[in-house]
């Protein structure tokens, strides 16, 4: 009975809903910065939803449940996430007269399209994330050693440098 409980579970937390809470508690916590009293709350909540990249890439492999459309999601989150914190902060710094981060924020963004437009049809992309999300009993499982789909030790060193800054 236990076993069955936690294969629920385990389907319930997806790896592919992990990936994708961190997009949405990424999204909550540059709300809570806004305010000077939520703003160490928002900070927080930024810091968790970078953690669900590395929680989600563990449970895919500890329940067995790596799926080829979760190799994609996983880096297309973490573009988004980068697109929702540091364009609001690019947004911020031009509406106070500095140019240079924003112009920072468009080259890495575009670097971004370009690497993720690599793993084919952007608009295809997001509607396989969504099915991926919401029916991941219907993905198809990874079983490759090496993926060229899967996000790679340069995309995670990348996206931190991109978090810190």
């Amino acid at each position: 009975m236990v076993s069955k409980l936690v294969e629920k579970l385990k389907d319930k937390f997806h790896p592919n809903r992990i990936s994708f809470s961190g997009l949405v508690v990424s999204g909550f916590s540059v709300g809570l910065m806004f305010n000077p009293d939520t703003a160490p709350y928002g900070f927080g909540l930024l810091s968790t939803s970078y953690l669900t990249d590395g929680l989600d890439g563990w449970a895919a492999r500890s329940w067995n449940r790596r799926t080829k459309i979760g190799a994609k999601l996983d880096p297309l989150m973490d573009k988004v996430k980068f697109l929702i914190v540091a364009g609001t902060a690019a947004t911020m710094e031009v509406s106070k007269g500095n140019y240079l981060f924003p112009t920072g924020f468009l080259a890495n963004a575009v670097v971004d399209g370009i690497s993720q437009k690599q793993r084919g049809d952007l608009v295809t992309q997001i509607e396989e994330a969504y099915n991926g999300v919401v029916y991941p009993e219907k993905c198809e499982m990874d079983n490759e050693i090496h993926s060229a789909t899967r996000a790679n030790v340069f995309g995670k060193v990348k996206t931190g440098i991109q978090t810190a800054a």
